[in-house]
């Protein structure tokens, strides 16, 4: 359940049971509603583009673009591309307007705003622009029963320069990870790597990717490649500490702190993992979300879904801020001893466990904080959240 921010707008993606069929021939449930995609400015505006299809045995394979309205307050639907298989991620080019959709393959979707004042619309090509042949970035072949999971764009010298990653359809534990030059839409080179891909990150100065991965007899590594020169083989590798034997571990999220140093992992066990990048030697920080659990009864606990690190240009306190199975997003220094009272920190408590938060830029207008848990609940924070003070000062 993602949740993005935009001045005064938020957008919030919620996962809904029984929304359609996963299986065939599988019960929909009869409480499912609309209600999964809305954005958020004072009012409620729901975003109807997706919808039950009975022949699609999961979502509904498609991407739909909205444009913000300004004069009716609302959003208008600019186009929908339709897919065969399901997308599992999206990435936009920072600073860009190149939309990469990552399905069975990658493709670009490349957006241009009139600047007709009188006639504002958006302008979508199914390619990298109007006179490029480049649509769809290939990570594996036709017969390979994989599907593209994760997908980041570099950044700085890295900035044209997509990553990609695979995972498989069947539990063989096997992946393809790939690096593209998206403006002449062919590979560069593919990591040295072959276990299937969880995760991915890339550091702001964009010369240094994180790759997750998972083998075989539940093994899980970390690998650290250098990018900007275009090294396929990695500079740093890994094992990461064992999962516990009732969980199929993985790895949901993955965030370099502002400076490149400090790498942290929230992984499905409800722990955060931190590294320090430049050596991999040792494992710094272990950090528990030791509440007790508030899943469901019956449910999946994911652990903790997000990792993100904040610093001066939204806070005032460096840290890491995460989110897990026991409804709380948590305050961590790693400049302070373990026990000390900055880790830990509760900054919002939800009534289940956390499927998502955001935390706001302060100097674009941003929510400090908005939260989504489980139920589908959902808070927004137009004021600091208690455990936020000592942040912002």
């Amino acid at each position: 359940m993602p949740i993005e921010q935009s001045g005064d707008w938020v957008a919030i993606c919620s996962a809904a049971t029984g929304g359609q069929e996963d299986e065939p021939d599988e019960e929909l449930n009869p409480y499912n509603k609309e209600g999964a995609l809305m954005v958020w400015n004072e009012d409620v505006h729901m975003l109807s583009g997706h919808f039950r299809e009975w022949e699609s045995y999961g979502n509904d394979g498609s991407v739909h673009i909205w444009t913000h309205n300004s004069d009716a307050n609302s959003y208008d639907l600019e186009g929908t591309w339709k897919y065969q298989h399901v997308p599992h991620d999206l990435a936009f080019k920072p600073g860009g307007s190149v939309l990469a959709v990552a399905e069975r393959h990658v493709h670009l979707l490349y957006l241009s705003m009139s600047t007709d004042r009188n006639c504002r619309r958006l302008n979508i090509y199914s390619n990298l622009s109007q006179g490029a042949s480049v649509s769809r970035l290939s990570l594996f072949g036709k017969r390979s029963q994989h599907s593209v999971g994760a997908i980041i764009w570099g950044r700085g010298p890295t900035a044209s320069n997509l990553y990609a990653s695979s995972e498989p359809k069947e539990d063989d534990f096997t992946g393809f990870h790939k690096a593209f030059d998206a403006i002449e839409g062919k590979m560069i080179f593919a990591f040295d790597e072959s276990g299937s891909g969880d995760t991915m990150d890339v550091t702001e100065d964009g010369r240094r990717l994180a790759l997750l991965t998972r083998g075989k007899e539940r093994t899980h590594s970390l690998r650290i490649y250098d990018i900007q020169d275009a090294n396929p083989k990695a500079v740093l590798v890994v094992a990461l500490e064992p999962f516990a034997s009732e969980i199929e571990g993985e790895v949901n999220s993955a965030a370099f702190s502002s400076d490149g140093i400090y790498l942290a992992l929230g992984r499905n066990d409800n722990r955060t993992h931190v590294y320090d990048s430049r050596r991999l030697d040792r494992l710094l920080f272990d950090y528990e979300h030791y509440g007790p659990c508030r899943t469901n009864p019956g449910g999946e606990s994911y652990g903790v879904v997000k990792v993100q690190w904040v610093d001066r240009s939204t806070v005032t306190q460096n840290g890491l801020v995460t989110g897990g199975h026991d409804g709380c997003v948590r305050f961590w220094d790693p400049l302070s001893a373990h026990d000390s009272l900055d880790n830990g920190r509760i900054l919002a408590e939800m009534n289940s466990d956390i499927g998502a938060f955001c935390i706001g830029d302060r100097y674009k207008g941003e929510r400090p904080l908005v939260v989504g848990d489980c139920t589908g609940e959902v808070s927004i924070f137009d004021t600091r959240p208690a455990g936020f003070h000592s942040l912002y000062r």
